[in-house]
């Protein structure tokens, strides 16, 4: 799933794919790359840069800015949502 999202963000098929709390970094880092290259957007979802020193990865993919910051308005919720449950 984590291959097919960035790859329709790649090709411009959908704006936005976001993956979080379930891939590993070797699920991201060919999209990112790819991605970044084209011009696209890839950030982690607190939105700083990825971060590639551990096997756990989550990204917000998109193909500009503008909707990269809709999405990482909603990941930043689930984040905080996320870290009071536990």
């Amino acid at each position: 799933a984590a291959i097919e999202g960035g790859r329709r963000v790649l090709f411009g098929q959908t704006g936005a794919y976001y993956n979080i709390g379930v891939a590993k970094i070797w699920d991201a880092a060919m999209m990112a790359l790819a991605i970044e290259e084209v011009g696209g957007i890839v950030v982690a979802p607190d939105g700083l840069p990825l971060k590639w020193n551990s096997l756990r990865c989550d990204w917000v993919f998109a193909i500009n800015q503008a909707l990269a910051e809709i999405v990482l308005e909603h990941s930043r919720n689930w984040t905080k949502n996320m870290k009071g449950k536990s």
